[in-house]
């Protein structure tokens, strides 16, 4: 009973909490046509994007014949 006591007079004299915030909205950065960080290509994305440009390849050379 005595801990009890204690407890909630440590917990008394605690300072009352202060719900005091503020919320910062950062200001959306302009659609540029360039990604700012480049990342690094997956293995799948780069061998998709070469086999398109093979086959863009070989079709302009049957367009040519």
């Amino acid at each position: 009973m005595e801990q009890q006591k204690n407890l909630q007079y440590g917990f008394g004299c605690l300072p009352q909490p202060k719900n005091e915030y503020q919320i910062v909205v950062q200001p959306v950065p302009e659609d540029d046509d360039e990604p700012e960080e480049k990342t690094e290509e997956d293995m799948f994305d780069r061998l998709a994007r070469e086999g398109a440009e093979e086959e863009a390849r070989q079709q302009a050379l049957l367009r040519k014949r």
